[in-house]
């Protein structure tokens, strides 16, 4: 499943199965305590493509045979807006 969402579009897809909109640092914290913690019978994955920044993190389990990753992938990653710009 994939599509894009710009600002104002953000949670809309409300009846999905695809997750909430996460922060960076929700995202990264979550790597950290979840999808990349030491498990048996799982690979981890990450990789930082988005010019350094996270691009795919998550484990999957051995013996899956499809679509099994239990994590996150991010094609891009794009600033909305600067902090000091008004809107």
């Amino acid at each position: 499943m994939e599509w894009t969402e710009n600002e104002n579009e953000l949670n809309s897809h409300e009846s999905s199965i695809a997750a909430d909109a996460l922060t960076l640092d929700q995202i990264y914290n979550k790597a950290e305590t979840d999808w990349l913690i030491k498990r048996k019978n799982s690979t981890s994955y990450f990789e930082s493509k988005n010019n350094g920044l996270i691009s795919t993190c998550g484990y999957v389990e051995k013996d899956c045979m499809d679509d099994c990753l239990v994590g996150i992938t991010i094609k891009s990653i794009n600033v909305l807006f600067y902090p000091d710009e008004k809107k």
